[in-house]
């Protein structure tokens, strides 16, 4: 297995209800079964809306990985069972999963959707996200539908109720 920690600044500030965020940090989680097969997991942490944090996340995971050297995908999913840490860092057992799942779905050499549901779709629509509702979003909303998004995402509940609700 290999941690690799990242850093990203923002193309533009995040405005949550607890903050601004400016940067995003968080952990690629790799793992190798059979030096053949190999998988990413991604841990994005984000306290403010409920994960651990960053250093809680890293904890977890170096402290799960080390045991996994050598197992099979199902002694891994086996021994991560049961860890009473697991439910304080669904961000760091993102990533576990994630990677497991990849690994299985590579197994019967079949796509992650196709593994847990044999009629999945070959696409996935994401939401384009828009940021604070502001003057701007009307021009963000023409620009992601532009640019192809069908699901747009708009942050609320920064401002008083009464003038959000007349901005919407």
């Amino acid at each position: 297995f290999e941690l690799i920690p990242y850093s990203i600044k923002l193309i533009s500030p995040w405005k949550t209800a607890h903050g601004v965020i400016k940067t995003r940090k968080g952990i690629l989680l790799s793992l190798i079964i059979d030096k053949k097969h190999q998988a990413i997991g991604e841990c994005a942490p984000l306290p403010a809306i409920g994960t651990e944090t960053y250093q809680q996340a890293l904890d977890r995971l170096t402290g799960a990985l080390p045991g996994v050297v050598g197992q099979t995908v199902g002694q891994i999913i086996y021994s991560l069972q049961g860890n009473s840490l697991g439910s304080m860092t669904p961000a760091a057992n993102f990533a576990l999963e994630t990677a497991l799942l990849l690994l299985i779905a590579q197994h019967y050499q079949c796509s992650v959707a196709t593994l847990l549901n044999q009629n999945a779709g070959n696409y996935v629509n994401i939401n384009a996200m828009l940021g604070a509702l502001d003057r701007t979003i009307i021009d963000k909303a023409k620009t992601a539908e532009r640019q192809g998004y069908s699901i747009l995402k708009i942050k609320v509940g920064l401002q008083d109720p009464d003038i959000e609700i007349d901005q919407l």
